[in-house]
């Protein structure tokens, strides 16, 4: 039998809502929906000109091709996940209105302060469109259902446009990376190089590890299906972070892989593969690695997850306590 506090947690769990005799209809769900819907719409007229900017520079830089996608998985992972974000709900419009007060200054600020920084206004400007976003949703659901939807709100940041000299430092540090890999395997490999900074000599070819070579664009979409992937397949804090941290090594991994192959072919095949589609357009295969790795990393901390369960429950079974143990195996199924 479960105990008085596990049956008492569970019948929380079960109510639908907070609320006061005589609510009424405020209270309804379609109801709260309506109203943040109305509030969403209206953050979008108030917000256009930032966010007609991010859309024309995700079209015109590839760089930022990432950003209209991200809202999009944002919706859908409220949507696929709303009976546990919405189990629990409460009108919070004290809360909201001091989130939607930290929005104000982010949305004037930098039009005032940054009238020559175009990157730094867009970036406060989408910021705070994002922030009235989790206001309404405050507003209309309250805290316990925002700390459900924590991680699709803090997904919604990847929207948010960095300035430019910021993806230039992202890019140069994956070109460090990707050149210190890339040495690491030329060694491996036997291929005799010399090496200056970012430029390499080989038997008869030399080469550069330019921007373009830094992969940020499939580094960036590679690391979205990390967090993602860490976020469904995984179930501990630990392993969620250590999936994360393990993104770096991988995608610089994944740019060296490219860079040694290429030049290893033009080395000991043909120099024509320095300018041939494998070079231009390899991109997406060498991706595909990328993925293969992440998989490969998600499957096994998932088996570390399975075998430290497993061997909790056992040594909680030892111990005797019995009801616990059958609540935890059931989560596990």
């Amino acid at each position: 039998m479960r105990s008085d506090l596990t049956e008492a947690r569970l019948a929380a769990l079960d109510r639908t809502d907070f609320k006061r005799p005589g609510v009424g209809m405020l209270d309804k769900l379609s109801t709260r929906h309506f109203c943040c819907l109305a509030f969403s719409i209206a953050s979008l007229l108030v917000f256009h000109t930032p966010l007609t900017s991010v859309l024309a520079l995700s079209l015109g830089d590839e760089r930022y091709r990432h950003i209209p996608v991200v809202p999009l998985i944002s919706a859908f992972l409220i949507r696929s996940e709303r009976e546990r974000i919405f189990r629990v709900r409460q009108w919070r419009p004290g809360l909201g209105a001091v989130l939607l007060a930290a929005a104000v200054p982010l949305a004037i600020l930098p039009g005032q302060v940054f009238l020559s920084n175009a990157d730094i206004a867009l970036f406060s400007g989408v910021l705070a469109t994002i922030l009235v976003w989790i206001a309404g949703f405050v507003f209309c659901y309250g805290t316990q259902a925002f700390r459900s939807a924590l991680f699709s709100f803090c997904f919604l940041l990847l929207a948010v446009p960095l300035p430019t000299r910021w993806l230039d430092q992202i890019a140069f540090g994956l070109q460090e990376g990707s050149a210190e890999a890339s040495y690491v395997l030329f060694k491996i490999l036997g291929v005799p190089v010399l090496r200056d900074g970012l430029h390499f000599s080989l038997p008869g070819v030399n080469i550069e590890i330019a921007q373009q070579c830094s992969g940020i664009n499939s580094s960036l979409a590679l690391f979205i299906a990390g967090l993602l992937s860490a976020y469904l397949f995984l179930r501990f804090t630990w392993s969620k972070a250590l999936l994360i941290a393990v993104m770096v090594p991988l995608l610089i991994a994944k740019n060296a892989l490219r860079i040694v192959t290429i030049s290893w072919l033009a080395v000991y095949v043909s120099r024509d593969y320095l300018y041939g589609n494998l070079h231009h357009h390899g991109g997406p295969l060498f991706a595909l690695v990328g993925l293969a790795l992440l998989l490969f990393s998600v499957t096994a901390l998932r088996r570390a997850e399975l075998w430290l369960s497993q061997r909790t429950l056992r040594g909680r079974l030892n111990c005797g306590a019995t009801e616990t143990v059958i609540e935890d195996a059931a989560q596990l199924r």
